[in-house]
C-alpha cells in the first residue's frame, strides 16, 4: 500500500496518503475482537470519549459493521430505499455522538436525508 502510494505521488508522498488510502473495513477491523486487548484498551477506545457507560468495543464494532454494509450498498449503486436509510442515518449520528458532538452538529446542519427521500422518483 505505501509503496503504491509512493510510486503514484512521487515527491508529494506523505504519510497522510497512506492513511487516507486505507479501506473502511481496515479501520473497522481495528475494533475487532482479535485486537481488543491490544488496541481498544490501549488507545482506540479513546476515539469514542462519549460512549455511554455500559457500552464497549463490540457495540461500536457492530454499528460500524452496519455502516460498512450500508456504505458498500451505496458505493456499489444498489438500491437503498428498502434498506431503511433514515435508520442508517440515525446509526451514523450515534457513532458521531460517541466520537465528537461538534462533528455531529455539523453533519446535522449540512444533511437532511428526509428531504432527499421525499424528492426520490416514485414508481
Amino acid at each position: 500500500m505505501a509503496a503504491d502510494e509512493r510510486q503514484k505521488r512521487g515527491l508529494a508522498f506523505a504519510a497522510d496518503h497512506v492513511v487516507a488510502g486505507m479501506s473502511f473495513g481496515f479501520w473497522q477491523n481495528l475494533l475487532g475482537k482479535r485486537l481488543q486487548f491490544i488496541l481498544w484498551c490501549d488507545g482506540i477506545g479513546a476515539a469514542f470519549p462519549h460512549l455511554p457507560k455500559g457500552l464497549g468495543r463490540n457495540d461500536v464494532y457492530m454499528r460500524l459493521e452496519r455502516l460498512r454494509k450500508f456504505r458498500n450498498a451505496v458505493m456499489h449503486h444498489y438500491a437503498i430505499f428498502d434498506k431503511a436509510p433514515t435508520q442508517e442515518y440515525k446509526n451514523i449520528r450515534t457513532l458521531l455522538q460517541w466520537m465528537c458532538p461538534e462533528t455531529l452538529w455539523l453533519v446535522s446542519e449540512l444533511s437532511n436525508p428526509a428531504a432527499v427521500l421525499q424528492r426520490r422518483p416514485q414508481n
